[in-house]
């Protein structure tokens, strides 16, 4: 804008050349930081189900001694403790329920209706990718050729770890992908140069904004996987090609030139980036709107999820806190009270032992002039 109210001013052009050059940065970062997240979840999904695999065989030899136990009518207390906290680590990563059947055999399924454990545990695949780009799809995790179902919704109905990962993974990181190839897509087709007087897209060429990877489609209005992360500035810019045209000869000065004021071009742009244009949503869900309202709202979007997310978190904290009241309201156990009484009974048994020390070595003392 202040290049285009003082054309003759190169200083003011390079500063917009070097503006457009720190926003192509930023999505070239953007991307690389988005699919950087995107391999860090999948390596935590990975370390997830490998924690999962080696927890269902500690439950197999749990339940194989609970079941010795029962036919055998011995006690098996420690590994009935030892069961239900092995319950507890898998509902962590996955949401399970649990189906008793002869001599206290358990039986674990996870809230889909797929079998996890049945007298052996079922196998649960993952192959880990190492390297993300923006087309990379990730693998699904598979419960015995099933595949796990993600969470859904910024307040998600993920019961389990693995599928709040898988959430962050495809939904949400490749999503704000998506909205930054947009604004790529957008800023390609904004500052993009048209053959004067033709109105082919055969005559329009990338401007400022250039692709690495090829010509630029500008008929198409699908979205360009990783097209941010591709995103540069055309080779052959300078401040007097960025006023009078890269990629034509519009001839500056002369009669029958439409920029021969130096400016037409520059303000051409910036009716451009405030233009309606087609964009895509996450879904592709299409609508019309500006590339200025569209990056705005693309921030909107993450904003919200985390917003959305935070209160989810909060409620559901406020109902554990209540499902924990009613349970000891049901079993009669207060939770406080026990834990009252099992810290008076640790101070106890140490004040115990200390006394029982003390004792020993009066014994010691008296035995040593005994002799």
């Amino acid at each position: 804008q202040l290049y285009s109210s003082t054309p003759s001013n190169r200083t003011l052009g390079e500063n917009a050349i070097e503006a457009a050059r720190s926003l192509v940065r930023s999505l070239n970062d953007g991307t690389s930081e988005i699919q950087k997240f995107r391999a860090e979840m999948d390596s935590q999904i990975a370390l997830g189900v490998a924690e999962l695999n080696a927890l269902l065989a500690q439950f197999q030899k749990v339940n194989d001694e609970i079941k010795l136990a029962t036919t055998s009518g011995r006690e098996a207390v420690d590994a009935y403790d030892q069961r239900d906290e092995l319950l507890s680590r898998i509902a962590e990563l996955v949401p399970i329920s649990t189906i008793t059947r002869a001599n206290n055999d358990m039986m674990i399924v996870t809230a889909d209706g797929m079998t996890l454990f049945e007298s052996t545990p079922r196998s649960i695949q993952f192959t880990a990718t190492p390297i993300f780009a923006s087309d990379t799809v990730g693998s699904q995790i598979l419960v015995d050729g099933v595949p796990l179902s993600p969470g859904n919704g910024a307040n998600t109905n993920a019961g389990g770890t693995l599928a709040a990962m898988l959430q962050l993974r495809d939904d949400y990181a490749d999503g704000l992908q998506f909205q930054l190839d947009e604004i790529a897509r957008g800023l390609i087709h904004a500052f993009a140069e048209k053959q004067p007087n033709s109105a082919l897209p055969s005559q329009t060429k990338t401007g400022l904004f250039d692709w690495k990877d090829g010509v630029f489609n500008f008929s198409g209005t699908d979205r360009v996987k990783g097209l941010a992360g591709s995103l540069q500035l055309h080779s052959g810019v300078d401040p007097a090609k960025l006023r009078d045209g890269i990629n034509f000869d519009y001839n500056p000065g002369s009669d029958t030139d439409p920029y021969a004021n130096f400016s037409d071009l520059l303000n051409q742009f910036l009716t451009a980036m405030d233009a309606v244009q087609e964009f895509k949503q996450p879904g592709n869900k299409k609508f019309e709107t500006s590339l200025m309202t569209y990056s705005t709202g693309a921030i909107s979007w993450l904003e919200d999820a985390r917003k959305n997310a935070d209160y989810g978190a909060e409620t559901k904290s406020a109902l554990l806190v209540r499902t924990a009241e009613a349970l000891s309201n049901v079993t009669h156990v207060n939770v406080d009270e026990e834990m009252a009484l099992m810290l008076e009974l640790e101070q106890s048994y140490a004040a115990s032992a200390k006394l029982l020390q003390m004792i020993d070595e009066m014994l010691k003392t008296l035995l040593s002039v005994v002799r």
